[in-house]
């Protein structure tokens, strides 16, 4: 079952890469609802997970994906099962090769969706939990 959860916070996003704003500010919700940040921008050949974190019990993979307009639609409507299918893979390489995995029973694919509308300086985050 997918999980999602609307938060608006209103942050400044002029001279600012919105990709990167984009995890910094994925990476501090998180941290506000108890999550641990263990990785960011772990990559393995040519894949690459955005935030990889624990939430109890559970190793999460997490993918971001940040928009700064909707001409090519929202951040949500970014997520493709290609897009799946190469964090998975990603995911595995860090199961398979990290040591720190044996101390989770559960793995997660969550997706974190932030659009924002920069006209009305402030943005809307989409937390999407269990996307695969």
């Amino acid at each position: 079952m997918v999980g999602v959860i609307s938060v608006e916070v209103i942050y400044s996003v002029e001279k600012i890469k919105v990709g990167t704003i984009g995890e910094n500010i994925a990476a501090d919700y998180l941290k506000l609802r108890g999550y641990e940040i263990l990785e960011r921008n772990y990559r393995v050949k040519h894949f690459e997970i955005d935030l990889i974190a624990r939430d109890e019990n559970c190793l999460v993979f997490i993918e971001v994906k940040t928009r700064g307009n909707s001409a090519f639609g929202s951040a949500v409507e970014s997520l493709t099962s290609w897009k799946i299918s190469n964090i998975r893979k990603a995911a595995r390489h860090y199961i398979i090769h990290e040591e720190k995995f044996s101390s989770f029973y559960e793995i997660r694919l969550d997706f974190i969706a932030i659009d924002i509308e920069v006209v009305y300086d402030k943005m809307v985050l989409r937390h999407l939990k269990g996307v695969a």
